[in-house]
C-alpha cells in the first residue's frame, strides 16, 4: 500500500474501523505537500463503523482536513445509528459521480483496508462507476476486466485481514505483524507534527538496522469466568477488550 508518485493523483480510500490507520498517514502526507505549496489531487475518504459516538476514529482530524481543503469528500457510514443500516458501499454509491471523476477520468488510485466482508460490495460500486463512465462516453467496457487492469496498474489495492486485530494472537500465535509509518506533516495551524514513535527513526540514515523487541502480552483474562473485569480503553486501545468481551 503506497502513495502514487504524483501528488496530483487522486486518492479514493475506504477504511473500516482500525483499517483507517494507513489512510491517516496518507492524508497527513498530502497535507504536508499542500502546506509546501504543491498541488494535490482530490481525496475521497470513506469510513465505516457501527456508532459515531463510540467509533468515529480521528473524526475531528478528518473534518479539519476537509475544512482545510485537503480531503475533498468525507463519506462516513455508521451502520447502527439509524433503523436502516448504512454501510460504506452505500456512501460510495451516493457519490458515484465523484468516484467517476477522481478514479476514472483523473486516473486516481483506490485503496481498501480492513476486514474482507465489504470487498465484493465495494468492488461492485467501482464496477458501476466504470460502467457509468462507459455509458456516458459511448465506449463499450467490461467492468470486471477493467478492475483487473487497475490491479495490474497498482490502482486497485486491498489490504485485507481475515480476522480482527484483537483475535490475531489466537489465530496466528507464532507470528508477529509489524508496520511502522514514519511521517512528518504540517497541521492546519501550520505546526510541524511527527507520526507516533517516528522521531528517532526519522533521524537514522536509510538502511540502518533497528532492533525490535517483542514481548508476550501481559494482558490476559483471569482464569475464573466469575472474576469481574474493569477495562478502560481510548480509541484503538479498545481492541483487546473486544476479544475479552
Amino acid at each position: 500500500m503506497k502513495l502514487p508518485t504524483s501528488a496530483k493523483a487522486p486518492l479514493i480510500m475506504a477504511g473500516l474501523g482500525t483499517g483507517l490507520a494507513p489512510f491517516r498517514a496518507f492524508v497527513q502526507y498530502r497535507a504536508m505537500q499542500k502546506a509546501r505549496g504543491e498541488e494535490i489531487g482530490s481525496i475521497l475518504l470513506y469510513l465505516g463503523s457501527r456508532h459515531k459516538r463510540e467509533e468515529y476514529l480521528y473524526g475531528e482530524e478528518w473534518e479539519a482536513y476537509q475544512d482545510a481543503g485537503v480531503i475533498t469528500l468525507l463519506g462516513a457510514a455508521f451502520s447502527r445509528d439509524q433503523p436502516q443500516k448504512i454501510y460504506i458501499q452505500d456512501r460510495m454509491r451516493e457519490s458515484i459521480k465523484d468516484i467517476v471523476q477522481s478514479y476514472i477520468r483523473d486516473e486516481g488510485s483506490f485503496y481498501l483496508c480492513g476486514p474482507t466482508w465489504p470487498v465484493p460490495d465495494v468492488t461492485d460500486v467501482l464496477k458501476e462507476a466504470i460502467a457509468y463512465e462507459g455509458k456516458l462516453t459511448g465506449k463499450k467496457v467490461n467492468p470486471r476486466n477493467e478492475i483487473e487492469k487497475l490491479k495490474d496498474e497498482g490502482r486497485y489495492v486491498l489490504e485485507r485481514r481475515e480476522y480482527s486485530i484483537a483475535s490475531a494472537q489466537a489465530v496466528t500465535p507464532n507470528a508477529v505483524s509489524l508496520m511502522i509509518v514514519v511521517v512528518d506533516w504540517v497541521d492546519t495551524r501550520g505546526r510541524t507534527r511527527w507520526g507516533h514513535a517516528s522521531r528517532y527513526l526519522s533521524r537514522l540514515p536509510v538502511g540502518t538496522t533497528v532492533t525490535v523487541s517483542v514481548k508476550p502480552s501481559v494482558m490476559k483474562l483471569p482464569t475464573s469466568a466469575k472474576a469481574p473485569l474493569i477495562m478502560a480503553g481510548l480509541g484503538t486501545g479498545l481492541a483487546p477488550f473486544r476479544a475479552f468481551v
